[in-house]
């Protein structure tokens, strides 16, 4: 009985998380979004320090990925980043194309 509860709450999450491009451009107009997204790409869905390998890159946890805006995951994981400037900082010049674009 564990093993399906924990699948429940594990497929839940994925069916709130997997949207579609039409899906999330509605959130967006929603919420006031003023810029309509233009690139769409394959996105991790949750990518943070933990789900990253080094030396050699790596990527854990793949069971929210899908579709979503250019530079969602670098983003996500500039957010998760802030809190250590120097290292956000070096999120930031690495992913500066997708960052400070417009889409």
């Amino acid at each position: 009985m564990a093993s399906t509860s924990r699948q429940s709450r594990h497929s839940g999450r994925l069916s709130h998380r997997h949207k579609t491009e039409p899906e999330i451009t509605g959130r967006l107009n929603r919420i006031g979004a003023r810029r309509p997204v233009l690139d769409w790409e394959t996105v991790h869905g949750d990518l943070h320090w933990a789900n990253l390998l080094r030396p050699e890159l790596g990527l854990l946890d793949w069971s929210l990925w899908g579709r979503g805006p250019a530079g969602t995951d670098a983003a996500t994981l500039y957010c998760y980043s802030l809190l250590a400037p120097r290292t956000a900082a070096t999120v930031w010049h690495t992913f500066v194309d997708v960052l400070d674009a417009p889409s």
